[in-house]
């Protein structure tokens, strides 16, 4: 069976029941009469590559622009490799909440970052008033949060 990959946006293929449509780029195997049919009319083109979806720049990707590909990406792992272990180390290490020491559930930290509180200055500046009005932010929250307003409650 001949390989063929859509060029056009939405063919149709009538061989299974319900017929679907193919997006362009689809990449798959027909019979001869709607391979020879596909690509007389300018609706898909020979292929010899793998089936499935196959997008524009891997359909025209030459053995010049991969072997430019390998070789930057090479170079990459070895700049990697070269660096220190350290620096290795810490560009690994994800970077923590900025509320992390607090102890919140999660849903505490997105309600404080839609009020507008998204890093320790705002928590900070915050009146006892704008952490009370955070749904979810209690007295005991605002006690951790800021143990100074905790007080004059």
């Amino acid at each position: 069976m001949p390989r063929v990959r859509v060029t056009v946006e939405g063919g149709t293929y009538h061989a299974d029941v319900p017929p679907h449509r193919l997006p362009q780029g689809h990449a798959l195997d027909v019979d001869e009469e709607t391979a020879r049919r596909w690509v007389k009319n300018g609706i898909a083109q020979s292929w010899d590559g793998p089936t499935g979806y196959v997008d524009e720049a891997h359909a025209t990707a030459s053995v010049q622009d991969l072997d430019a590909e390998i070789a930057r990406l090479r170079e990459l792992r070895d700049r990697v490799q070269a660096a220190p272990a350290e620096a290795r180390a810490e560009a690994a290490v994800p970077e923590e909440h900025p509320f992390a020491k607090y102890d919140l559930s999660e849903q505490q930290r997105v309600n404080l970052q839609r009020a507008g509180f998204t890093r320790q200055e705002h928590l900070e500046g915050a009146t006892l008033e704008d952490l009370q009005e955070v749904p979810g932010i209690g007295p005991a929250t605002i006690a951790r949060l800021r143990p100074d307003l905790a007080a004059r409650e």
